[in-house]
């Protein structure tokens, strides 16, 4: 994929982050809004992704592409969180390491917080970041500011830990 096939077939607006094939599929555009492609869910937050000549892209990437004149070899980043929000301003260039850093919180944490869980067998509250153990606490309260420490000891995004919909 180049830059060339991408602009020749899709059409991108980087104040509003719209990105449309420029020609009908074969079956028509099933998508009622005219975006390219279709939503799909990645366990924390959902992106836009397309099929093209047979391959899948995330939208963002192509985006990228499209932008700059290259695909992409680390991860773009919604700035947000929000992984339909394509606008320019809000896509960048990271690592992994720095991807995960602007992660949501998982829909399924107990806690509340990121990194921190309650063992009940052991009647305790662990904290960690990473890979990394920061220790067992008696309190959430503790555990949350032995995180929020090491958060911020990494530099980690303000929207770490979000909750879907969070504006904070």
């Amino acid at each position: 994929m180049d830059q060339k096939t991408v602009t020749d077939h899709f059409s991108y607006d980087p104040l509003s982050g719209s990105f449309r094939r420029k020609k009908k599929t074969i079956n028509g555009n099933p998508n009622p809004d005219g975006e390219a492609g279709w939503v799909e869910d990645q366990s924390v937050v959902s992106y836009r992704r397309v099929s093209f000549k047979g391959k899948r892209y995330f939208v963002h990437n192509l985006i990228w592409l499209y932008m700059t004149g290259f695909l992409p070899l680390r991860k773009v980043d919604h700035i947000d969180g929000e992984g339909l929000n394509n606008k320019w301003e809000n896509l960048r260039l990271v690592d992994e390491r720095r991807n995960m850093e602007n992660k949501r919180r998982y829909a399924n944490n107990k806690s509340g917080y990121v990194g921190v869980y309650y063992r009940k067998d052991k009647g305790v509250w662990h904290a960690q970041i990473g890979r990394s153990y920061l220790g067992s606490f008696a309190s959430v309260e503790d555990a949350l500011m032995a995180r929020k420490k090491a958060e911020r000891e990494r530099n980690y995004h303000k929207n770490h830990g979000r909750v879907m919909g969070d504006k904070n």
